[in-house]
């Protein structure tokens, strides 16, 4: 813990010295946790699935896999089939080639990371670079506890990418980019609409 703590003050006060170091690392940060979350996604739920289904062939088709298969064919469960934003980009990944696995984890290590920059530009406009910077770090630290015990759907990384840019272009006041967003985000998980709950306290 302690070497980890010490870790993150040499970080926090080289980036703040250096200006390009303050810029590249934000990025080199989300792009690691995208890949970090898909990699745990993999281990934790895709991997073990696909393994089991390949070592005892009559269990079908690994879950994850069915579960996409049956959205983007319309015979999923509610309220899943009513949230196909994130199925129909997984599916227009494996148009392009990808496997199903890799289109599953492609999709949640962009959509993980895309977050993170949004989060991270959003803070950075009410705090100074080292305090945004910590706000990035503290979502590396609480991102696990979104695998722990409960099987993160395809939908939740789109949400969190579809928050974060609703509360920075929100305070950009970007109103023509929300009203595109909103919508579309909505088809990824409805509650995308609290977004513009915030929109009158601002005002």
């Amino acid at each position: 813990m302690y070497s980890c703590s010490s870790r993150c003050i040499i970080l926090l006060s080289v980036t703040n010295q250096h200006p390009t170091a303050a810029r590249l690392t934000p990025i080199v940060l989300c792009v690691c946790l995208g890949a970090l979350a898909a990699i745990a996604h993999g281990y934790m739920h895709e991997f073990r699935d696909q393994f089991l289904s390949m070592s005892n062939p009559s269990l079908g088709q690994p879950p994850f896999l069915a579960w996409t298969t049956d959205i983007l064919a319309g015979r999923g469960y509610a309220p899943d089939q009513y949230r196909p934003l994130a199925y129909w980009c997984i599916g227009g990944l494996q148009a392009l080639g990808l496997p199903p696995v890799g289109a599953h984890l492609v999709f949640r290590g962009v959509a993980t990371a895309g977050g993170a920059l949004a989060l991270h530009a959003w803070l950075s406009r009410w705090l100074p670079a080292p305090a945004a910077l910590t706000g990035l770090l503290a979502l590396f630290a609480v991102l696990p506890l979104t695998y722990a015990d409960y099987l993160v759907q395809p939908t939740d990384p789109l949400a969190f990418l579809a928050f974060c840019l609703g509360y920075l272009w929100l305070s950009e006041r970007k109103d023509a980019r929300l009203a595109v967003l909103i919508p579309l985000a909505m088809l990824a998980r409805e509650s995308a609409i609290e977004v513009m709950t915030t929109a009158f306290p601002i005002d």
